[in-house]
């Protein structure tokens, strides 16, 4: 089916397939996994393409930063993770680790 008529959540799947297999070509080439930054990257995704994201990312052994504005999408038990939260404090950035 033509990205076009496809939903938003399965545009950035397609979107993200691309991205990983690029990601395991690199890793195969160099022999060292990949650092990945991926902004916003679980945003339309339902839960189990998140958790399929998340397991090919540990599967690479990839040093992932992932951002999102929604914390639900970050649970604890749905990804091995340091989580962290940026809050706006009087103008300066605060930033809390989350367990």
């Amino acid at each position: 089916m033509p990205a076009a008529q496809s939903s938003t959540g399965e545009q950035k799947a397609l979107l993200l397939s691309l991205i990983l297999a690029n990601a395991r070509a690199l890793a195969e080439d160099t022999g060292a996994p990949p650092l990945l930054l991926l902004d916003e990257v679980s945003a339309h995704l339902d839960k189990d393409r998140r958790a399929a994201l998340y397991a090919e990312l540990q599967h690479l052994g990839a040093q992932a930063w992932m951002t999102g504005t929604g914390a639900e999408l970050f649970e604890p038990g749905e990804i091995d993770a340091q989580r962290f939260e940026v809050k706006d404090v009087n103008g300066t950035s605060l930033v809390e680790a989350l367990p």
